[in-house]
């Protein structure tokens, strides 16, 4: 009977080594990676991820709703453990899908991935952040992003997948999470199924302990919690699973020398500058910078801070870089538009705006974008925080085109040709090695354009060239400094009804972009806040949609996708107002209608044109002997005029020039203005006797500092036409200013229509014909006017409109609308070349009274 059984539990003990054999070996294997390793898994955090690769991506079903989801990276390398110091490009790509899986949105996450090792005590073994089980395995340290789907979509999955073109890394470790969906009412039922450890978990994010929190706390802490999804599919099949060991805290040094760029600043150097779009409010800018990298500390640098204003010249300050205090501060009023910071050696700079007293009640959030944090603000100028816009560059994929391997873009036309737009970058002529791209710009730039229809034939071709220029602005690597990426190349075609293939080839190699519009889509823009989107209100309706090209994923595994890292450009003044040699051109508006003059306050800047004495008015004081120089109208004559401001009382003013009695005037208008008469140019004494006025201004006088600009505004009727000649190809920029009541609450909403063809194909430019713009009523009064004594103007909001160069020279008309709003008088400029200026200026002095 012995025998028997011994014989059975034989049998049983075959069995079960039978079937437990291959999971004692990989226990057993895990166990041995870790002996001897140089940290346990003890004070980590344990997380199950789900295992990204190249090749093939890892689905997700969506929560019903298509709520936001938070995702957890750890990219993964094999081999040899990665330089502390060394960062690593890469990117998740993730598709919302719908039910039937087919593709909503598409679009790439990118990070730079590093590994950061810390060490407890001198001399012991160093130890990573994150950590895998596999000691083959290298985790990099944890990256986070939070993914929203496109309005008006509700996804059914989201595919994920690993983007990284130098091919370091094997895969990466992905969490995702999604916010806690409970039905109202149900959360202290949620909060008493929780174990002690999780409550105490989401209680960090209060100051008390979990015990003692009052009930609106603990709803508002559980309907904070995020809950993981897992894949679809069947585990080890359709996806895989990875332990990932992360450290709950910082236990120890750092042992990376330098931080990563982008966590605790924006590079900068020879070959990269800054580009601060700054808020539309009134406070002051703040820059933390420090030398970066290898140079002692003594090197001597400079750091130079260009401010660009509306209408105005740069204001430039140069510091040292290694100046003790490092940092810098600025003070400013609204319409400084950006700033502009570039330095002579590598520099980490971080900018922080503080919201003054120049901030309305109730006004704009804080910046709301990737990787942005609120710091602490001084006493007396920031009440609790201050805003850190230190620049984020959008990046955007481009695509390689060699001479003998084409960019295939396909466009389906419908009723009307496609505006299509090329971006060419040149780069370095190693593009065929991803991580080199360090080499000098080629001399000349070729890139050809075929466009061909379902068959393959051709219907279009258009061939450019253009010479590379070093881009300081836009660049490829995060944390390198050089000129390997050139300045873009902008050229726009309209794709032929029935054409279906754009193809581009480009010798050498260059990297370009695709992006197309629908051709009765307006440019939408809400002014002024679309200059800096910093209040946290959205971003303007793009004017181009990009494209990914034909075999996008094939060109992705081939490394022929390359990220783009872009700042954009700063206002450049126009050449003229550079120059300091321009004239103002107003345009007649038709229908004729009513209007008014109107003033306003102006600063003197560099651009200001001694041949406006007519309309630039300097403030002088009653009763006293003043000298002044007058400005020059036309042969060597003036015809000054003054301006007053008072009461409705009835007043008396003499008017003396060089001691003659010029002007005697009895008047209760509370505003008015006088002509002088004609008087030569140059010195003369002037005197003024009468009441001490609130206002008084003299005009021809160029200014000290301030001034009043009087124009002339026309009452916003509907419609307005404008007619513009455009003598040759170079660009018309209208300026197109409404003016509401002063203190008016809503929008105007303004349709503009350029009546033109688009007659230059393969140009840098791209007229827009159609815009919609929502202007917000300026927050500053215009000082005076001459018309009703009851209405009080805004001084206007301004918005711009281009005729580019694929307009060729002729006569065009321009609609302007108004759909609703308080917006009641308009005035419509340009820019014009002093040549173009009439030979004779009479000026249109309004309403005054007389002897």
């Amino acid at each position: 009977m012995r025998p028997l059984w011994q014989g059975a539990f034989l049998v049983l003990l075959v069995i079960v080594v039978a079937r437990t054999g291959p999971s004692l070996v990989r226990v057993w294997h895990r166990i041995e990676t870790r002996v001897g390793g140089p940290i346990d898994f003890e004070g980590r955090r344990m997380g199950i991820g789900y295992v990204v690769g190249r090749d093939s991506g890892t689905e997700f079903a969506m929560p019903p709703g298509g709520p936001p989801l938070r995702i957890l990276v750890n990219p993964t390398m094999e081999g040899e453990a990665p330089d502390p110091e060394s960062p690593i490009p890469f990117g998740v790509a993730y598709t919302f899908l719908d039910v039937d899986r087919n593709p909503l949105f598409r679009d790439v996450y990118h990070f730079v991935g590093k590994r950061s090792l810390f060490r407890t005590d001198a001399g012991a073994q160093p130890f990573p952040a994150s950590e895998f089980e596999d000691r083959g395995l290298h985790a990099l340290d944890l990256r986070v992003a939070l993914l929203v789907p496109q309005k008006g979509t509700e996804p059914a999955f989201v595919r994920f997948e690993l983007v990284e073109p130098a091919g370091r890394l094997a895969d990466l470790v992905l969490r995702v999470y999604t916010p806690n969906k409970l039905t109202p009412g149900t959360e202290m039922v949620a909060w008493q199924k929780m174990r002690v450890v999780e409550r105490q978990r989401l209680a960090r994010a209060s100051i008390e302990d979990y015990r003692f929190l009052e009930e609106d706390e603990i709803i508002a802490l559980v309907r904070s919690e995020w809950r993981p999804i897992g894949p679809t599919g069947i585990k080890n099949r359709d996806y895989q699973v990875r332990r990932v060991f992360t450290l709950r805290e910082n236990p120890g040094q750092n042992l990376g020398s330098r931080e990563t760029v982008g966590l605790d600043g924006f590079l900068i150097g020879p070959g990269r500058v800054a580009m601060v779009p700054l808020p539309e409010v009134s406070g002051r800018v703040r820059l933390a910078f420090e030398p970066w990298g290898d140079a002692p500390p003594e090197a001597r640098g400079e750091l130079r801070i260009e401010l660009f204003r509306r209408q105005d010249t740069p204001h430039r300050w140069t510091l040292p870089v290694n100046r003790p205090e490092g940092t810098w501060q600025h003070v400013w009023a609204e319409g400084d538009r950006v700033l502009d910071i570039s330095a002579d050696r590598p520099v980490t700079l971080r900018v922080l705006f503080d919201p003054g007293s120049g901030l309305p009640a109730g006004g704009p959030d804080p910046p709301t974008k990737t990787g942005s944090q609120r710091m602490g603000g001084d006493a007396g100028l920031v009440p609790d925080e201050s805003w850190d816009i230190t620049p984020t560059p959008a990046v955007s994929p481009a695509w390689a085109a060699t001479p003998d391997s084409p960019i295939r873009f396909s466009v389906m036309g419908g009723e009307a040709a496609v505006p299509f737009r090329l971006v060419a970058f040149s780069v370095a002529p190693s593009i065929e090695d991803p991580g080199a791209f360090d080499g000098p710009l080629p001399a000349r730039q070729d890139v050809q354009v075929r466009v061909s229809n379902a068959a393959g034939e051709s219907v279009m071709a258009y061939a450019f060239s253009f010479t590379p220029e070093p881009n300081v602005r836009d660049y490829l690597d995060p944390h390198g400094l050089g000129g390997s990426l050139s300045k873009p190349e902008p050229r726009h075609f309209h794709v032929p009804m029935g054409a279906h293939h754009i193809d581009i080839t480009a010798d050498p190699p260059a990297l370009v972009t695709g992006s197309v519009r629908p051709a009765g889509l307006p440019a939408v823009r809400k002014v002024p806040r679309d200059y800096a989107d910093y209040q946290g209100d959205g971003t303007p309706v793009p004017v181009w949609f990009p494209l990914d090209p034909d075999a996008a994923e094939r060109l992705r595994q081939a490394h022929r996708m390359v990220p783009i890292h872009r700042q954009g450009e700063p206002p450049e003044p126009h050449p003229l107002l550079a120059a300091g040699d321009y004239w103002v051109e107003e345009y007649a508006l038709e229908p004729r209608s009513t209007g008014l003059h109107l003033f306003l306050a102006r600063e003197l800047g560099p651009f200001f044109d001694a041949r406006s004495g007519a309309t630039a008015f300097t403030p002088i004081r009653a009763d006293r002997l003043v000298e002044i120089v007058f400005m020059e109208d036309f042969a060597g004559m003036a015809s000054p005029v003054l301006l007053f401001r008072k009461d409705d009382s009835v007043e008396r003013f003499q008017i003396e020039v060089d001691g003659v009695a010029r002007r005697d005037v009895t008047t209760s208008a509370p505003i008015g203005e006088v002509g002088l008469g004609a008087v030569r140019a140059g010195l003369h004494q002037l005197r003024v006797q009468g009441p001490s006025t609130e206002t008084l201004l003299v005009s021809h006088v160029r200014p000290e500092r301030t001034f009043w600009r009087k124009v002339y505004v026309s009452t916003l009727l509907d419609p307005m036409w404008v007619s513009v000649e455009k003598p040759g190809p170079e660009p018309i920029d209208l300026a197109i200013r409404v003016f509401a009541p002063f203190g008016a609450q809503e929008p105007t909403y303004i349709r503009t229509y350029l009546e033109a063809p688009h007659t230059i194909e393969g140009s840098r430019d791209y007229t827009l014909m159609l815009g919609h713009f929502e202007l917000a009523p300026a927050p500053e009064a215009a000082p005076a006017h001459l018309g009703p004594p009851d209405l009080v103007l805004d001084e206007g909001t301004v918005f711009f409109l281009r005729l580019g160069e694929d307009l060729g020279p002729g006569s065009y008309r321009l609609r302007i609308e108004k759909e609703s709003g308080p917006g009641s008088f308009i005035r419509v400029t340009r820019i014009a070349d002093p040549r173009e200026r009439p030979t004779r200026v009479t000026p249109v002095t309004g309403l005054r009274d007389r002897p």
